[in-house]
């Protein structure tokens, strides 16, 4: 009422008077009509509008806040402007500072959705609110990759450069601006009313979330173009759990109980040695590259070669921990819907039967080197619950655990750890991460060969395409190299040995996004899924096994059974399973032309065998 008086005294009669008149009639005519307007946003942006107005006494602000909200929804309408109002109102509530809470609510929506389209292009994934959860969860050890990413890092840096200098000086010219207005209204009316229109906002944006969730928008980076906002929103609330529902998997039963514990050949397994090849691919995948500039030897069968060719992978640009998780687990982490996204955190602590596991239990000891601190992305914890007896991480194998550590000392590592473990007189399972190859192609030119260069350059017309496509082979050639040197020391010897490599997934090329359109499916056979989630695996063996001359489509998942075959390894129910399904579906997964045997595979492992449970 003091508030009232003093307006008036001000001679601020007619201004209050409209103001109060336009927030009666609102409300006389709305408010009836809230449940038809959940998700009408210009009710939102008159709200904002009148609070902003309210605070100060300042037309202005309600301009501000007004225009603020009503452009928050062209990326997404109405969602947008929830998001807004859910950020600047509270803000508002507290400081009575309107351009002030404007400039920071505009920060977080540009965060949100601009860090969004940011995080596709450098990671091919969009940004969750579960990437921020776990990223600064381990923050430590996870900062390392934005080292990798120097154009990124540049967008970084100025956009906290921005926000710093940007809320200093907001604050400061609201505080002066106010000195020469009339005295508000009394505080905490506004604020209540700046509260009230948060929760309703923060209800109808929730509201929109949980129809993204159902909707799916996670599962490919197109959809989540129309609906950055509710997406992001939607990922607050995802959980891990399995999809599968229960079916007929009895003759997987049968088979394993014929099949379970079968003899393996005479003498000890063979070592099963495999190197996680980080971002491998088969450059003459890309479209238009001549074999002059992308054969690679790499990519061909050698005379001890088991199987190799192209493999699905079930990520895009980014997520190497999720190829860690399909080989330890025998599934996509897409079984567990959108919270499998984040399975080295929410679903690895519940993983029961694994293909680690397996070889545990046939006597293998079973051993990680990890290139970079162990906490990244929760790997340590989540090695240990995949079956790991010992993670070695950069910091124990003496590397300085940045993302330029070579794949020549990731290999010469490897093989010190499988020297150290064959001691205990058991069979090894070593499963190797390099990460030279790790995006950002196309930037530290100076360190790829100039022949190179200039070959690529003919090859391609757009200078960041030949740039990108140099820097990839280049890198390439390094890992053949270190692969080789590798191959002659393991298989050259009279112990028994397998080793294999695989691509976790394609590069996101941020510098030159076109590269993604331009990948083709080797041998150009269409198998059913996009040409950017196809890498490579080669298998090879210093023992009795049948040999694979041409390349073979197969799955990520499974690789398990097809490294035990190699190393002669006691197949268990879940390998048999493995091996059975593998057979049936040629390779594939979710293109298996039996979708039965699929549903079967599934769950068996989750049903049947409890792979997944509760810890």
């Amino acid at each position: 009422m003091s508030g009232l008086l003093a307006r008036l005294r001000a001679g601020k009669r007619w201004q209050l008077a409209l103001a109060l008149l336009l927030a009666g009639v609102m409300g006389a005519l709305l408010l009836p009509m809230l449940p038809m307007l959940r998700h009408f946003s210009p009710v939102i942006v008159a709200a904002a509008a009148l609070v902003g107005y309210l605070s100060r006494g300042r037309w202005t602000d309600a301009a501000v806040m007004a225009a603020l909200h009503w452009v928050a929804g062209w990326p997404e309408d109405p969602a947008g402007t929830q998001l807004m109002a859910c950020v600047t109102l509270p803000v508002l509530a507290f400081t009575a500072r309107p351009l002030f809470s404007a400039f920071l609510g505009a920060t977080v929506y540009g965060l949100v959705v601009g860090g969004g389209y940011l995080k596709e292009q450098f990671g091919g994934s969009f940004l969750t609110w579960q990437d921020l959860r776990y990223f600064f969860r381990e923050f430590n050890d996870n900062i390392a990759v934005a080292a990798t990413q120097p154009t990124l890092l540049v967008y970084i840096a100025a956009v906290v450069a921005t926000i710093a200098i940007g809320g200093v000086l907001m604050w400061k010219v609201d505080g002066r601006f106010a000195l020469r207005q009339a005295r508000p209204m009394p505080r905490w009316p506004v604020a209540v009313l700046a509260l009230l229109i948060t929760a309703w906002s923060a209800e109808l944006l929730s509201d929109h979330g949980q129809l993204a969730l159902r909707r799916g928008v996670w599962t490919w980076s197109e959809r989540w173009r129309d609906r950055p906002v509710s997406t992001f929103v939607s990922t607050m609330r995802i959980q891990a759990e399995a999809t599968a529902p229960r079916t007929d998997a009895r003759w997987l039963h049968e088979l394993a109980g014929r099949q379970k514990g079968e003899a393996a050949p005479a003498g000890r397994p063979a070592d099963i040695v495999v190197f996680l090849q980080e971002s491998q691919f088969n450059p003459m995948s890309i479209a238009g590259c001549p074999a002059a500039l992308c054969a690679m030897k790499a990519f061909s069968a050698t005379p001890r070669t088991t199987a190799h060719g192209p493999m699905r992978v079930h990520l895009h640009g980014g997520g190497t921990w999720l190829s860690e998780f399909a080989l330890s687990t025998g599934v996509p982490h897409t079984l567990f819907g959108a919270g499998g996204d984040f399975a080295p955190f929410n679903v690895a602590p519940a993983v029961r039967r694994s293909f680690v596991r397996s070889l545990r239990a046939a006597g293998y000891r079973t051993v990680a080197v990890y290139p970079v601190l162990g906490n990244m992305m929760n790997a340590r914890q989540a090695y240990a619950a995949y079956g790991f007896d010992r993670f070695y991480d950069s910091a124990e194998l003496g590397m300085d655990g940045t993302f330029e550590t070579s794949d020549q000392q990731v290999h010469d590592a490897a093989l010190r750890v499988l020297r150290e473990e064959q001691k205990h007189g058991r069979p090894v399972f070593l499963f190797a991460l390099t990460i030279f190859n790790h995006a950002e192609h196309g930037v530290r030119m100076h360190r790829v060969p100039p022949p190179l260069l200039e070959r690529a350059g003919a090859s391609f017309a757009d200078p960041a395409v030949a740039r990108n496509v140099a820097d990839f082979i280049w890198r390439s050639q390094l890992f053949e190299q270190a692969m080789e040197r590798t191959a002659q020391q393991l298989l050259g010897g009279t112990r028994p040995a397998v080793l294999a490599w695989f691509g976790d997934h394609q590069p996101p090329f941020g510098n030159a996004p076109q590269l993604r359109q331009n990948m083709q499916h080797f041998g150009g056979a269409d198998p059913g899924f996009p040409a950017r989630f196809e890498t490579w695996y080669h298998v090879a063996a210093n023992v009795g096994a049948p040999r694979q001359a041409s390349p073979r489509m197969m799955d990520i998942v499974f690789l398990p059974s097809l490294l035990a075959e190699a190393a002669g390894a006691p197949m268990d129910d879940w390998l048999v399973a493995n091996r059975a399904v593998r057979e049936r579906c040629a390779g594939l997964l979710a293109e298996c032309k039996e979708a039965a045997v699929r549903d079967a595979y599934f769950s068996y492992l989750v049903h049947d065998l409890s792979s997944f449970r509760s810890p």
